[in-house]
């Protein structure tokens, strides 16, 4: 979704992103979720949730005086700072602050430029693949609503791209499906690598869109 959905979408039809990306997901989030619902974490979800409010906000806001193309340089910066620390072995503790900081990035760019799953996914890289699964789609699956009910709010999401948005899920089922036999292969000690290198694929998208 947020390698190569969102920069594509953006390609074809920049209207499309955030708002169609992100409805598209939260089909995504809810079969992610309930397939491996006995792993969610709901405590580190809780607090990640302290920052995500404002960080939506905030990304919403800033879409109403910043450029698209300002908004995704601003978070492939923040996207490869992060990767970078993880690279050297600066590895985030999990507490409050950090549960939250990481919810408050994510809310902001994910209401900018639908690419929000990277910076919760590196935080959360040192669990275990189907805890880390189930974590992060519960809590793009709340966050990803909040997000939309947000930007319809200041004119950034309607009926247009509600629809288009609806179009995709067909789509997004058929590659849920696909991804359950390929789970077990991910996670033989691949999910750390996987994290930094979509991580860093995410990132120079969003330059190559920002800078295009």
């Amino acid at each position: 979704m947020n390698v190569l959905g969102a920069p594509l979408l953006f390609l074809i039809e920049p209207s499309l992103v955030p708002g169609s990306i992100i409805l598209a997901a939260l089909l995504h989030t809810v079969l992610s979720a309930w397939r491996e619902r006995g792993e969610i974490n709901f405590r580190m979800v809780s607090w990640m949730f302290a920052g995500t409010a404002p960080g939506i906000v905030a990304g919403a806001l800033t879409l109403r005086v910043l450029s698209e193309n300002g908004s995704a340089l601003l978070i492939a910066v923040v996207i490869l700072s992060a990767v970078a620390i993880m690279v050297f072995g600066l590895v985030p503790k999990f507490n409050r602050a950090n549960m939250a900081a990481a919810g408050l990035v994510a809310g902001f760019s994910g209401a900018t430029s639908a690419v929000s799953g990277p910076v919760v996914a590196l935080f959360l890289s040192q669990m275990p693949g189907p805890q880390l699964r189930s974590t992060m789609a519960s809590y793009f699956l709340i966050s990803g609503s909040i997000s939309l009910v947000t930007l319809a709010l200041v004119g950034e999401f309607g009926a247009q791209q509600f629809g288009r948005g609806l179009l995709l899920w067909p789509a997004v089922a058929i590659g849920f499906l696909l991804s359950s036999p390929l789970r077990k292969y991910l996670d033989r000690g691949y999910v750390r690598p996987a994290i930094l290198t979509i991580s860093s694929c995410a990132a120079i998208s969003l330059l190559v869109r920002a800078l295009g």
